[in-house]
C-alpha cells in the first residue's frame, strides 16, 4: 500500500522541474498527497486529537491555527509524535486508544500554515499543542477562531 508517509510522490514535467501535483494544482485533489493514508510511526497512545480546521486552498494558509489537524502520540520515554496537517474529518482515532506501528490514524491534507498537502511529522519532549497546555487530564475545548468551530480533544489540562 502507498502512504503520504512511504511514497514521495512527484510528476517529471521536464529535466530539471518536478512537482507534486497533477494537472493546474489549484485544488488539493491534484496533490499526489491529499488523502493518503497516514500511519503511527510506532506503537502508543493517543494523547491528542484536532479535527474541524478546514482544508486550506492551495497557496493559502489558516494563521489562526498553524497546526491544522493533528493526531499526537506518546510513544513512551517522554518521547512524543506529532502528525500534523491532516485532512479535516480524517482522524481516525480518539485520546486514550493505543495504536499499533503502520496502523492508519488520518488522511494527509492541507490544514493549518500549510501551502499544500503534506505530513508534518515532528518529535518532542511533551504533548503540548499550545504554549497553554501540559499534564494528563482529557479537556474537550471548542475555539471559536475566524467563525470556524475547531474541536481540540486533548489529554491535557491549562496550565497555572
Amino acid at each position: 500500500m502507498q502512504t503520504a508517509q512511504s511514497v514521495h510522490h512527484q510528476e517529471r514535467t521536464s529535466r530539471s522541474h518536478k512537482r507534486s501535483y497533477k494537472g493546474a494544482g489549484r485544488v488539493n485533489s491534484d496533490f499526489f498527497a491529499f488523502g493518503q493514508p497516514i500511519l503511527a510511526p510506532a506503537d502508543g497512545k493517543v494523547v491528542q486529537v484536532v479535527d474541524g480546521v478546514p482544508d486550506n486552498t492551495p497557496g493559502a494558509v489558516d494563521v489562526y491555527f498553524r497546526l491544522g489537524n493533528m493526531v499526537v502520540l506518546d510513544l513512551g520515554r517522554g518521547e512524543y509524535a506529532y502528525l500534523c496537517h491532516l485532512q479535516q474529518g480524517s482522524p481516525s482515532v480518539r485520546v486514550g486508544e493505543r495504536v499499533r506501528r503502520g496502523q492508519v490514524v488520518a488522511r494527509c491534507g492541507n490544514s493549518g500554515n500549510s501551502t499544500e498537502p503534506h505530513l508534518h511529522f515532528q518529535l518532542a519532549d511533551g504533548p503540548q499543542i499550545t504554549p497553554w497546555f501540559t499534564g494528563t487530564l482529557l479537556l474537550i475545548i471548542v475555539y471559536y477562531l475566524g467563525g470556524r468551530a475547531m474541536l481540540v480533544d486533548a489529554a491535557s489540562p491549562l496550565c497555572d
